[in-house]
């Protein structure tokens, strides 16, 4: 599965916790490229994107 198709299951999560431990279970790779995916694709000031990042390490490749 791709990025984006990885992104567009976790953007239904509305729970910030559940997408945190959804997003934290994938691969550390997985993790890299989705969170790319992110940052080059949504709108991060908006929805669940925001969520995401707000909450993403970069240095960790994790959601807190």
């Amino acid at each position: 599965m791709g990025a984006g198709q990885i992104w567009d299951s976790l953007s239904k999560i509305k729970d910030p916790e559940l997408l945190s431990a959804k997003f934290n279970s994938l691969s550390h790779q997985k993790r890299l490229e989705v969170a790319d995916y992110v940052a080059t694709h949504g709108n991060i000031f908006s929805g669940v994107a925001s969520v995401f990042s707000t909450r993403y390490d970069s240095e960790k490749g994790i959601l807190e």
